[in-house]
């Protein structure tokens, strides 16, 4: 999935309610253990939402993929079901 909002959207947590809810759907509703994500380096946006919905970042390591002609580097990121039951709801009730 990848977020893209015009420039009068940023900044007003659309990006997080969307994301939250794909999360609570994978989790709630599809029955899934846990959702990975992977964040452009180059992309301060994508990384500060991640660690907003406090997704762990296990991985140091940034694999390198060719994107949009050239190469990119992106960090992987983790949430599994039973930390988003504890944090995910502190993030609902916070909105």
């Amino acid at each position: 999935m990848g977020c893209s909002l015009s420039s009068g959207a940023i900044g007003q947590g659309f990006a997080t309610e969307a994301v939250s809810a794909l999360i609570d759907y994978a989790f709630w509703q599809r029955g899934k253990s846990r959702v990975i994500a992977w964040a452009d380096t180059r992309n301060p946006a994508s990384c500060a939402l991640l660690n907003r919905l406090r997704f762990e970042t296990p991985a140091v390591e940034p694999r390198r993929i060719w994107f949009k002609g050239t190469w990119s580097e992106e960090t992987f990121h983790e949430m599994t079901a039973e930390r988003w039951r504890s944090v995910g709801t502190a993030i609902t009730r916070a909105r």
